[in-house]
């Protein structure tokens, strides 16, 4: 409850004929606001002294002097009534703007418990199955041509467990990621990830993500998108110099996982022209020093193939 009360006080000189000062001063308080109004007015009598005996016309002069004088200062004041009573009603619309409906209140919360609904998870678990289970078929797609390229004598033959004391790399040119037209699916990056957990690899590398990831939010960097909850070490370069295009042209990216990311023993390096040409990791094992460089050289740019 608001306590809201208005005081005024008006001074005057005694005696009409010397041409006093007049004032009226309004205060207002409530328990949140303080606004004070102040109206003085000069010397009401326009600054001349009526003499007592100047006759019935110096009289007149001064009761009508008098007259005007109560005039404004009525003016003023109703004037002044009309601005509390306006600030009055604008801050009580304000309180009523700030304070939330109960439908508002309502509907945030039913927002916000939205994904406990058992419904709810089941249609987001039936998406997430149909992701993997396209990632699986595009994965085992991959798998039958490396498989006829090997028939071939192409590309040779790599068995799927991988045998003690090995350290797996895998390098690839993803030739974009589809890190912004997959956002939500993500079938390729989900394919580069079953591949890296399915042949146990130690160490990601690849060229030409397309990401520009200088416009991608803090928690879907490079570092994010692949081997969540894995203890992981990474660096990535693209071309900084890009600052209209999420999509940029290019780029390099190389994560080491498990056991073997305790040995990196100094921060990724880039490249330096910020062109994101490579990107590098370092490992150190007692005196050994092993450095990963992964480096691209691009060709002309061709906006058909940034497809980040």
């Amino acid at each position: 409850m608001r306590r809201r009360g208005v005081s005024l006080s008006a001074e005057s000189a005694s005696g009409e004929s010397r041409g006093a000062t007049q004032g009226v001063h309004v205060t207002t308080q409530d328990n949140n606001y303080n606004q004070q109004f102040s109206l003085n007015f000069g010397n009401t009598h326009g600054g001349r002294s009526v003499s007592a005996g100047a006759g019935e016309a110096g009289n007149r002069s001064a009761r009508r002097q008098a007259r005007c004088a109560g005039y404004r200062r009525q003016r003023a004041f109703e004037e002044l009534r009309k601005r509390v009573e306006t600030f009055d009603k604008t801050s009580k619309a304000a309180l009523r703007k700030a304070r939330p409906t109960n439908k508002e209140l309502r509907r945030f919360v039913n927002h916000d418990f939205a994904a406990a609904d058992k419904a709810g998870l089941t249609a987001r678990f039936q998406e997430r199955a149909l992701e993997l289970s396209a990632a699986e078929l595009k994965q085992v797609e991959i798998m039958k041509a490396i498989d006829r390229e090997w028939a071939k004598k192409g590309h040779g033959w790599v068995p799927l467990k991988k045998p003690d004391g090995v350290t797996r790399l895998i390098l690839e040119n993803w030739n974009s990621i589809k890190y912004w037209s997959e956002a939500k699916s993500q079938v390729n990056m989900n394919v580069i990830e079953a591949t890296r957990k399915r042949y146990n690899a130690d160490i990601l590398a690849g060229v030409e993500h397309q990401v520009n990831f200088s416009m991608a939010d803090d928690d879907r960097q490079f570092h994010d998108i692949f081997g969540f909850g894995e203890e992981r070490k990474s660096v990535e370069a693209h071309n900084r110099h890009n600052r209209e295009h999420r999509s940029a042209y290019g780029g390099t990216g190389l994560m080491i996982f498990g056991r073997l990311s305790n040995y990196v023993k100094k921060a990724g390096d880039r490249d330096p022209t910020g062109l994101g040409r490579w990107c590098s990791l370092v490992i150190k094992s007692g005196e050994k020093l092993v450095r990963i460089v992964v480096a691209y050289r691009p060709n002309r740019d061709n906006s058909r193939r940034r497809r980040g």
